[in-house]
């Protein structure tokens, strides 16, 4: 499953990215490439935050 251009290989992560383009980059109006930057780092922050509350829930 190494061929390249073969979606199945990357889907998480293209839904990773797509998730952050929707939910964030897309939304927003950055004044520039720091605010951007911060905003995104942030967002990440706060998907790893919730994945880790939901997997903990789990046990």
């Amino acid at each position: 499953m190494d061929s390249k251009g073969r979606a199945l290989d990357n889907i998480i992560i293209e839904r990773f990215w797509r998730n952050i383009k929707y939910e964030e980059v897309y939304l927003k109006d950055y004044e520039s490439p720091r605010e951007a930057r911060i905003n995104i780092r942030d967002y990440i922050d706060f998907l790893i935050t919730i994945a880790l509350i939901k997997s903990i829930a789990r046990l």
